[in-house]
């Protein structure tokens, strides 16, 4: 009576273990599925019916292989073999696309978002500094326009101060109520 306790408690264990294994390989391949397959309802349905067809394969391959060789031929078994290394082969690759997804580089987009606020913060920072440069130039440059007018200015009023010397002098010109016109020679 206690192995038989031990067999029950042995094949519930065996039981939810499979199960166990089961959904966690539906979940990946799910997720596998789903980044080949737009849909995503599609892509639970195929891995559904995957997993659900390699449940069936191993309880069809275990209850035949009770059979006879009649009932249950080299051919039959050929296929059902070939059909349950198929399956379990797409779980092995729906499991190491998931897992080199997921084992390359894990911190990945953490690291990316990192390297990206960085480069915004020393973008932002030559910005800032480029825009400083630029005001600083440009006051720079108003400042020494402003001299340059300053000095052009200056020179040209003298100039025209001279001329309108120049001008006054001519126009004063004028002997016994006559104008007599130009008094110097013309700059």
């Amino acid at each position: 009576m206690p192995s038989n306790y031990f067999f029950k408690t042995s094949w519930l264990i065996q039981l939810i273990v499979g199960i166990s294994l089961f959904t966690v390989s539906f979940l990946i391949e799910k997720q596998i599925l789903e980044e080949f397959i737009t849909t995503s309802k599609l892509a639970l349905l195929l891995a559904a019916a995957l997993e659900s067809g390699k449940a069936v394969a191993i309880i069809w391959h275990r209850y035949m292989s009770d059979q006879s060789t009649h009932l249950y031929p080299f051919s039959v078994r050929l296929a059902s073999n070939t059909f349950r290394i198929g399956l379990l082969g797409l779980s092995m690759i729906c499991s190491l696309l998931f897992l080199s997804n997921n084992l390359d580089r894990p911190n990945l987009d953490t690291v990316k978002k990192a390297d990206i606020s960085h480069s915004e913060v020393i973008l932002k920072k030559k910005l800032t500094r480029l825009e400083q440069q630029k005001q600083e130039r440009l006051a720079l440059f108003k400042n020494s326009l402003d001299e340059e007018y300053q000095r052009l200015k200056k020179i040209f009023d003298q100039r025209i101060d001279t001329l309108q010397k120049d001008l006054r002098a001519e126009m004063d010109n004028v002997v016994n109520g006559t104008f007599k016109g130009a008094t110097c020679a013309v700059r």
